[in-house]
């Protein structure tokens, strides 16, 4: 067999795997898990790789032997936007903890909890040190201990934090239900908050709210709330989409509750109808303040909204996300969003999203803080090159840290628990407490 032949399958092979790598971040993974979907990934792997040597085996002459070389250029290319995209965003590192420093002889991480802590100053805040303790990921496991997860919930509580914030997948599986109840309990001074994940809501949405709603935690579901701290108030939305759509993939319908201004009674007490839900007409929420000038070509007979689909602005957002999950629109096109949008107060605004692909639509709607969770760091992280995969459309972009984008500050821990396998591989578990301080900060230039 000519070495000519054993290169050029090489090649071929690689550029499939890589091909595979990044259909798998970002498509496959974001599946419902089950046989389907490992089955897939594993057609998908060898019919790439596999394929992809077989094919190289003949096509070893030019201009064929160009083609796997082409696109290993192009992958390069792709890291080293990444990279470059990624220190654009970098935010401030953790106060004495360096995030995955581990050590190369002991591998197996999958229950070394550490705890990062950060210092936020901004603007909006005017009040006394604001600590926010963040979980998420437990997915409780039968093959973890139930004393981890409360240890978990123990450390987190003992930084005496003003606010906790669960950012969803709370089960592995129905099964874990019960233990879950035996893990979750509030932490906080003021108020814990959480929002589902996307394995909540796989399993079953409706009995996970319900084991949430009973452990006392306050789940934000397509809502928000006002909470006064001191003299000051903050703004806390919960935006769990794209998960949280009905059967036909579209925004829930009636009751207007836009993604980024899901704001409904503290604000529309007065305007509330007799079930005390929004207005079904006309679409003001208080971040997107959009009425006629907006909506004139859509206008019903009598001049305001349509009443069926809630088609505010901002609502316009998650039509965007559905569409770039099936590979048709880059939510990030900023020229996909109206100019016009209205910032609604001084009030500092918190958005607890379990996936950080909102990022970029929330920072276009005045969200100060994002918190998120999903992506585990990876889970399996390679000592200096990072996460081999992430459930992101964005690749590895944030796959764990502190980031600023386009002024807001996003949040992504790697989480308490463990996906399957329940296994994590130079990728510690963590916690993040994130203080909040008065003061001013300069925003960077919006990318």
């Amino acid at each position: 067999m000519p070495l000519i032949q054993i290169w050029s399958a090489l090649l071929y092979g690689v550029a499939g795997f890589l091909v595979f790598l990044i259909l798998l971040n970002r498509r496959l993974i974001l599946r419902p898990d089950g046989r389907a979907k490992a089955l897939l990934s594993l057609l998908f792997l060898i019919g790439l790789t596999g394929g992809g040597a077989w094919l190289g085996f003949f096509l070893h002459r030019l201009p064929w032997i160009l083609v796997p070389l082409a696109l290993l250029c192009l992958v390069l290319l792709g890291e080293a936007r990444r990279v470059i995209i990624r220190r654009f965003y970098a935010g401030t590192r953790s106060v004495g903890t360096v995030p995955h420093k581990v050590d190369i002889t002991k591998p197996i991480t999958t229950t070394d909890l550490v705890v990062h802590r950060y210092e936020v100053t901004h603007p909006k805040w005017n009040g006394k040190l604001l600590r926010i303790v963040h979980l998420s990921d437990l997915h409780v496991h039968h093959d973890l201990p139930l004393a981890y997860y409360q240890d978990a919930l123990a450390i987190a509580e003992q930084s005496k934090p003003d606010i906790a914030v669960f950012t969803g997948d709370f089960i592995a599986g129905l099964d874990t239900l019960p233990k879950l109840r035996e893990v979750l309990r509030p932490i906080a001074k003021l108020e814990s908050y959480a929002v589902l994940g996307n394995h909540d809501y796989w399993a079953d949405a409706d009995a996970v709210r319900k084991v949430v709603h009973d452990s006392g935690l306050h789940l934000l579901s397509g809502e928000s709330i006002v909470l006064p701290v001191g003299d000051e108030k903050i703004l806390i939305n919960g935006y769990d989409y794209p998960w949280n759509i009905n059967k036909k993939g579209s925004l829930p319908q009636g009751n207007c509750r836009s993604p980024l201004s899901v704001i409904d009674r503290p604000f529309f007490k007065a305007r509330a109808n007799e079930k005390g839900s929004l207005p079904q007409g006309n679409c003001r929420s208080p971040l997107s303040v959009i009425d006629r000038p907006f909506f004139k070509a859509r206008a019903n007979e009598k001049g305001s909204l349509p009443q069926g689909n809630c088609r505010s602005p901002l609502s316009v957002i998650d039509r965007l996300f559905f569409k770039a999950r099936a590979g048709s629109a880059d939510p990030a096109d900023s020229s996909l969003i109206p100019n016009a949008i209205v910032q609604e107060s001084n009030m500092l605004h918190i958005v607890l999203s379990h996936t950080p692909d909102n990022i970029y639509w929330l920072s276009k709607s005045y969200a100060d803080f994002v918190f998120s969770g999903h992506y585990h760091a990876g889970q399996f992280r390679i000592p200096v090159l990072g996460p081999i995969v992430i459930p992101s459309i964005y690749g590895r972009r944030f796959d764990h840290g502190h980031f600023i984008v386009n002024g807001t500050h996003l949040f992504v821990t790697s989480g308490i628990g463990v996906a399957a396998p329940p296994l994590r591989i130079y990728c510690q578990p963590d916690i993040f407490i994130v203080d909040i301080v008065a003061g001013n900060y300069s925003l960077p230039t919006q990318m």
